[in-house]
């Protein structure tokens, strides 16, 4: 495997991993970054004009037997799911801007 399917994580190779064995691996790029050298997203796959952006979080709902179960769903969630969703628009507007973007 080569530097570029390493990622930063396991869950990150994995997905890295699964792109470079299957049919994505003409299409897929591992942590790509943007002009201002941060990074865009964990791999983006491109087929012509489409562009899928993946995220991988790793982040588990925290079990608490003595705080309500809804309580923690609705913080996990709005500092997991609502976090990401809010990067991924952020990702997209990045592309959709023309701006360049980096390949490792």
């Amino acid at each position: 495997m080569t530097d570029q399917l390493r990622g930063v994580t396991a869950t990150e190779r994995l997905l890295a991993e699964f792109c470079e064995r299957s049919f994505l691996k003409l299409w897929s790029y591992p942590n790509p970054f943007k002009d201002d050298g941060h990074e865009l997203c964990d791999l983006l796959a491109v087929f012509g004009s489409d562009v899928f952006i993946f995220f991988d979080r790793e982040n588990v709902l925290p079990n608490d037997l003595e705080k309500d179960i809804q309580v923690l769903w609705d913080r996990w969630k709005r500092n997991v799911i609502d976090r990401q969703v809010k990067t991924a628009h952020g990702a997209e507007r990045y592309i959709r801007s023309g701006r360049l973007v980096f390949l490792v």
